[in-house]
């Protein structure tokens, strides 16, 4: 088996099982193959994956620097909600929330609008600080609509790498806070 093994460098103690098995080496389980290569040293052991923290330099340093937004679902009385909520990273303090019954472009650009109604304005009609905007890949922030309301607003967008929620993990955690996990649990699991 370990002459098997250092002859396919490439596979992994599953594969490696499944294809001796296949070609008649040997018949062993995928533990018991793992266990082997381990002892022989020829497997390196788990490293779990390191947290990535956003450095100091993508982390606001004042109010209404950057804003995080994001979307979670909501089931109350067997239908589905959208809440969506716009917070600000620094203060944490949520400027804008609502509740949409579609998460389409259209909804999701009136909310953002909505929440940049809520800062000062200039003489031009423009808000005098101007939030980056960050969120997720989402359908509704990525729309053609979103991009035309923060542009006509003149803020930037920033949209967080693909599967890693903590980028946006103070919108995540604020939305834990508040417990509407739980709501949405309750309203399911009662059938309201």
């Amino acid at each position: 088996m370990i002459a098997y093994a250092l002859k396919h460098p490439g596979l992994r103690h599953g594969e490696l099982a499944w294809r001796m098995v296949d070609e008649d080496v040997a018949c062993l389980s995928a533990s018991t193959v793992y266990r082997i290569l381990k002892e022989a040293k020829l497997v390196c052991p788990y490293q779990r994956r390191q947290r990535r923290r956003r450095p100091e330099e993508e982390k606001a340093t004042r109010p209404d620097q950057i804003w995080a937004t994001d979307l979670m679902y909501l089931m109350v009385g067997g239908v589905t909600y959208y809440f969506v909520s716009f917070l600000d990273e620094y203060a944490r303090y949520a400027v804008h929330h609502e509740l949409l019954v579609g998460m389409d472009a259209v909804s999701v650009s009136l909310a953002a609008q909505r929440a940049i109604d809520v800062l000062p304005k200039g003489d031009d009609g423009l808000p005098l600080t101007r939030p980056m905007i960050r969120s997720d890949n989402g359908s509704g922030y990525i729309s053609k609509e979103f991009k035309v309301v923060l542009s006509e607003n003149g803020l930037d967008h920033q949209k967080i790498t693909p599967h890693c929620p903590e980028e946006n993990g103070t919108i995540e955690r604020s939305k834990r806070t508040l417990g509407l996990q739980e709501l949405s649990n309750v309203g399911t699991a009662r059938g309201n």
